[in-house]
């Protein structure tokens, strides 16, 4: 299905009885793990090297209306059993600072979540493109899961290989009237490496000549950058340097564009003094890489 689209994206009540009644909203958006999500055994990356769910277990994925066109999509990736982090916009209204109420399926198991977008967060993609949502209730598959690792305090340079995943869509292209097209693929899990081609202490940017070599798309918001990845021994370390944020086209001498994929940097001490102080505000939860050092379990090594 091919679709176009512009450019990217508790109340109370009080009785006369003796009791109040309060009801939480229902989730607008509800992640759920990749293994619940995509077909099972192997699935084909944008680079054309086979991978298994079941070696990325921590990656979640959510579809949810917008109320303005089609169906959207975020991504996401557990790095600890009560901390998923995500896109900033993925779990707040557009262009606004105001939370989505949002939860976790795992299995039967509806958890709810509690999202905080980055202290420098401006409601909307770009800069400070951060949030972390703590899982509500424990829960046993959660419990006994590996999670994954946020590179503490090392930012990404010009040259540095890298990998980008997420899951929203295909074939993103940038026309002659100044439209994204692109063909929705939610339950296909998307790799591919590339290199960094500009960076700052807050966001970093791989360049796609062409739209040819891999690139973000579509519903692959919220996604982890990562460095040091190895897609053919995934037991290898691998770590998260990034948050996808948003993609741009740039005009090239040649007419054509180029498909520029942006995303926020996790290493930086900015990030690292906020996601501790979240942690403490939710119980000295653990975030694999900051509070919790990799191979410590539920952390990878």
């Amino acid at each position: 299905m091919r679709m176009t689209a512009a450019a990217l994206a508790g109340l109370t009540f009080v009785v006369s009885a003796p009791c109040a009644a309060r009801a939480d909203p229902a989730p607008e958006l509800v992640f759920a793990l990749a293994r619940d999500t995509l077909p099972a055994g192997a699935i084909r990356l944008t680079n054309g090297n086979p991978v298994k769910v079941s070696d990325w277990p921590a990656l979640v994925f959510a579809e949810f209306e917008t109320g303005a066109g089609p169906t959207a999509s975020c991504t996401g990736v557990l790095v600890g059993p009560r901390a998923l982090l995500t896109a900033g916009h993925c779990v707040t209204y557009f262009m606004m600072s105001t939370v989505k109420p949002s939860a976790l399926q795992v299995g039967r198991d509806m958890l709810g979540l509690t999202c905080a977008p980055y202290d420098l967060y401006q409601g909307a993609a770009g800069e400070g493109d951060f949030a972390l949502c703590f899982v509500a209730a424990s829960n046993p598959t959660l419990s006994a899961m590996e999670f994954e690792v946020i590179e503490d305090e090392r930012a990404l340079a010009v040259g540095q290989r890298v990998w980008l995943a997420g899951y929203g869509c295909t074939d993103l292209r940038y026309d002659a009237i100044h439209q994204w097209t692109y063909t929705r693929a939610p339950h296909r899990l998307n790799f591919g490496a590339d290199i960094v081609d500009s960076a700052s202490s807050a966001m970093a940017q791989t360049r796609s000549e062409r739209g040819r070599e891999p690139m973000l798309c579509k519903g692959d918001s919220g996604g982890a950058l990562w460095s040091t990845a190895s897609i053919n021994d995934t037991d290898l370390p691998r770590r998260i340097v990034g948050v996808n944020s948003f993609i741009s086209a740039e005009a090239r001498p040649d007419g054509d564009w180029d498909i520029i994929s942006h995303m926020g940097q996790t290493g930086s001490a900015a990030f690292a003094s906020w996601a501790r102080k979240w942690s403490a505000e939710h119980g000295d939860a653990v975030i694999c890489g900051i509070t919790r050092e990799p191979g410590d379990f539920p952390c990878r090594a």
